[in-house]
């Protein structure tokens, strides 16, 4: 009897968590099926099982810059002058073999994020497919897909970027390099935390700042639906960078350079009920 009333009081308390953690209005069908807050953090730097993060996370982001956790209540991605890793500090939610990782396919992803709004920040956060891990996509002659969540740059200080790229061969064959300007709402203040939100379903991806919707695009057409019809699950990447206008160095770049997530949510669509319920009686 012990024992039963302690399964049912984590169930009632699992039942609590997922309720305080409701979804945002534009993922109201939606369940949470992954989370960081970063209460302490979970982050690799080999290849083994069992974290959250991992740096280095993929062929192209090796290992560099500082990674912290102050207080136990954000991360903190540094980006500084003469660092390992010259131009970013990154983690990635897929170790840098792809032998251990997490990814989705469709789902609502939302990020509370503040950056250091100086020249030469340029923060990013975006999603790549797990087959392109390891990958040699130079030559390997297949289709693979970004989807950017946010991008910001200190030439456009009022704008961030959301794009969703088709890469073959390292060229974008979409045609969407580069990309997708979003306008922020008058007074935003990018140094403090925002919520940068990305809705992927089978037909579209929108984009969300602070629930408020900035834009979709419609994934039917090739050659997006040959990367975004959920033929790959996509793993995250977060990104402190040095440059702008898509370049580095930045003239007047200002060193160090940091971006703050307070948080990370996954919402995945809960499935349909039944059309029928068959009850067997014994």
């Amino acid at each position: 009897m012990r024992h039963l009333f302690s399964v049912m009081a984590i169930s009632f308390l699992l039942v609590l968590t997922a309720l305080a953690q409701s979804p945002p209005p534009q993922a109201a069908n939606y369940r949470l099926v992954w989370s960081d807050t970063f209460s302490a953090l979970s982050l690799c730097t080999t290849d083994v099982a069992g974290c959250n993060w991992y740096n280095p996370g993929v062929w192209w982001l090796p290992a560099g810059g500082i990674i912290t956790d102050p207080s136990d209540t954000y991360v903190n991605l540094q980006w500084y002058s003469g660092q390992a890793n010259a131009n970013s500090t990154n983690i990635a939610t897929t170790s840098w073999t792809g032998t251990h990782y997490r990814a989705w396919t469709y789902g609502y992803f939302e990020f509370s994020a503040a950056f250091d709004v100086v020249t030469g920040s340029f923060p990013a956060i975006y999603m790549v497919p797990e087959p392109e891990v390891g990958a040699n996509t130079a030559s390997d002659g297949v289709y693979y897909g970004e989807l950017d969540v946010m991008e910001w740059q200190s030439q456009t200080p009022t704008k961030y970027y959301g794009t969703i790229h088709v890469w073959k061969n390292q060229s974008d064959v979409a045609n969407t390099n580069c990309c997708d300007t979003f306008s922020l709402p008058t007074g935003a203040d990018l140094s403090t935390y925002n919520t940068y939100g990305v809705l992927w379903t089978p037909t579209s991806i929108s984009w969300y700042f602070n629930n408020l919707l900035m834009g979709t695009m419609d994934t039917t057409a090739s050659p997006y639906s040959l990367t975004f019809g959920g033929q790959q699950p996509y793993f995250i990447i977060m990104s402190q960078q040095a440059g702008c206008n898509w370049t580095t160095p930045c003239p007047g770049q200002v060193n160090p350079t940091n971006m703050r997530v307070q948080w990370v949510h996954v919402y995945a669509p809960v499935p349909a009920p039944p059309t029928q319920l068959t009850v067997k009686v014994q």
